[in-house]
């Protein structure tokens, strides 16, 4: 382990040789990693590089298929092999790992310890010497401008002295002090740009000497992560890749405390930060302007179901924003999918009639009534969803488009068929109350069902071949389609994942509402908004379904709060289309500093 001297010179600081971290020179641990390696190698390893040869095979386009099959079958069985040898020596690899795992971190804490203490020291010599350099700047720059002040002053009362006397000659009398006045005012403004250029360089030098401490802060800040790197690195490579939640836990805030940047921070989060501030102004005044508590149990419950109702409809959008796109057909799809709610479960006769036939479910086996309600809400809003992707996949139509004609097609077929009339509420054996109704305590069912859609989508967006695909399509679509991904296939399969998403979200929220062709009207726009306010960028490739669901709990929250204070449904719009506005703008201020 080579020793390093503590430079007390701050000029010298930056250019400190560190020391090498002993668990990447450590020889035991070399040992450990090589008895791994050997006991891995025809087991976890082989089954990681046969998968990665199946994947490569079925994307080679210069191989038969007879071919390719027989690669692919002699891999799978090749992989069953492996998963003996991996299964055998698991115990064996299970103890060696935990013994390595504890000789390194236990190598390393004095390691770790060592290179606080040494940049520590490096900050603590750089200070007096940094803030002696602050006052001299500060010092000198006071002197000179009180030097500068007395010149520009003398210059005036120089130039003053020597003003034109009044002569019998009005007219050149007027002339030269007109000439005086606008040469004094040409004075001063060269008086005072002396002045400003002074303080230009007094802050310049101020910048300069921070920027220097800076460096040296960094560099203690440099040598603590990189001591804590080298030893999660080191087991994690010992792990596999496989390292505990604690050992996650601790890399991610490490890594967040050595990343953090308030500017790209406050920029991150300026948005949430403002709309956080104006919930705690509203559950401040609320009380004390006469409209309640806010924050009671049954209104925190009635917002979780207001944002639950959404979450469907935003969970599906977003995909398609992923995409660089959008859907304009939302609020049609919801009128859509709780039309064949209503129908289907209303109990007695239907008020709307469908293209002038009384319609009448009771003779029916009530199960049924309520499993082909739930398959015609998702099959009705797959469909048009899938026409729209169709023509988005396949003539590379922006999703503008195609989805403001489903739209379109959509809402002119309802009202057509029911003439705008209501179905009713689908409140058949009081289905409504047992699908959305309250568990004990009053906790609503719907949240529940929100829950599980974004578990599913959360799964298919991070974990599945399909959600990196879409992610690599939306962020360059030329590129993706260079590295032999279906820009088809990826289109379609968001359009359908957020049609199926829509047909389990009208579903519910049909046990909502009263169903009609114009349910649903305006839907769009929340989901899209809640969407780009929770962080899935229009420009496509950027997102988590953590957005979305944060965007739900915004605007259902905002909705909800001013209802309860009495506020303007009208001023909700101003409110929100702020908050939208604010969101997109910050949004293409991070996409622009990104370029």
């Amino acid at each position: 382990m080579e020793e390093t001297k503590v430079i007390t010179d701050p000029k010298k600081a930056a250019s400190t040789k560190e020391m090498v971290s002993p668990v990447e020179s450590d020889q035991k641990i070399a040992s450990y990693e090589s008895e791994l390696n050997n006991l891995r190698k025809d087991g976890s390893l082989k089954i990681y590089q046969l998968k990665e040869e199946i994947y490569d095979i079925k994307r080679k386009q210069m191989i038969d298929e007879i071919t390719r099959q027989k690669i692919i079958e002699s891999d799978k069985e090749g992989i069953k092999a492996a998963k003996e040898i991996k299964k055998t020596n698991a115990p064996e690899v299970k103890n060696l790992v935990k013994e390595s795992v504890s000789y390194t971190k236990d190598l390393s804490k004095t390691y770790e310890k060592e290179m606080k203490d040494k940049g520590t020291a490096l900050v603590e010599a750089a200070l007096p010497g940094h803030k002696e350099k602050l006052a001299s700047i500060e010092k000198t720059y006071k002197a000179n401008l009180a030097e500068l002040k007395e010149k520009n002053k003398a210059k005036i009362n120089a130039f003053q002295a020597n003003k034109p006397a009044p002569s019998e000659d009005s007219e050149k009398s007027k002339s030269e002090l007109k000439q005086y006045k606008k040469d004094l005012e040409n004075l001063k403004k060269e008086c005072a740009s002396d002045v400003s250029s002074l303080k230009v360089s007094y802050r310049s030098s101020l910048a300069d000497e921070n920027n220097a401490f800076d460096k040296i802060k960094k560099t203690r800040k440099d040598m603590i992560y990189g001591s804590y790197l080298s030893r999660y690195n080191k087991v994690n490579d010992i792990r596999a890749g496989h390292n505990t939640i604690a050992e996650s836990v601790e890399y991610k805030a490490k890594s967040y405390a050595f990343n953090f940047n308030w500017s790209n921070f406050l920029l991150n989060n300026a948005l949430y930060i403002i709309v956080i501030l104006f919930f705690v102004t509203c559950f401040i005044i609320s009380p004390i302007a006469g409209s309640g508590n806010i924050l009671t149990a049954s209104n925190i419950f009635g917002f979780l179901e207001t944002a639950s109702s959404r979450v469907f409809f935003a969970l599906g959008v977003a995909g398609l924003i992923v995409l660089g796109g959008t859907d304009l057909s939302i609020g049609r799809m919801i009128g859509l999918g709780t039309l064949c709610v209503g129908f289907l479960l209303h109990d007695g006769d239907v008020p709307a009639r469908l293209f002038g036939v009384v319609i009448n479910f009771d003779s029916m086996n009530f199960g049924l009534r309520v499993f082909l309600a739930l398959a015609l809400s998702i099959c009705a809003t797959t469909l048009f969803s899938f026409i729209a992707g169709f023509f988005s996949a396949k003539f590379k139509m922006h999703p503008f488009i195609t989805t403001l004609s489903t739209m379109m097609i959509m809402y002119g077929i309802m009202y057509v068929a029911t003439d705008g009339v209501p179905t009713g509420n689908p409140d058949a054996n009081g289905i409504n109350q047992t699908i959305l109704g309250r568990l004990p305590g009053g906790f609503p069912k719907y949240v529940i069902y929100a829950v599980i859609a974004i578990a599913v989508v959360w799964f298919i967006w991070n974990k599945t071949k399909f959600g990196k695909n879409m992610f690599a399509v939306g962020g360059n679509a030329e590129a993706a389609s260079v590295s032999g991904i279906s820009y088809f296939k990826v289109t379609l399969g968001v359009f359908i994942m957020a049609g199926v998403l829509y047909g389990f979200g009208t579903f519910f929220y049909g046990f909502y509402s009263n169903p009609a062709a114009n349910t649903g009207y305006g839907f769009e726009l929340d989901a899209i908004a809640s969407c780009v306010v929770g962080g899935i960028s229009f420009f496509g490739g950027i997102g988590k379904v953590k957005g979305a669901v944060i965007g739900c709990l915004i605007f259902a929250g905002l909705s909800y709060v001013l209802t309860i204070m009495g506020v303007s449904s009208y001023w909700q719009f101003v409110i929100k289309g702020i908050i939208l506005m604010s969101a997109v703008a910050l949004d293409s201020l991070k996409y622009l500093k990104k370029k």
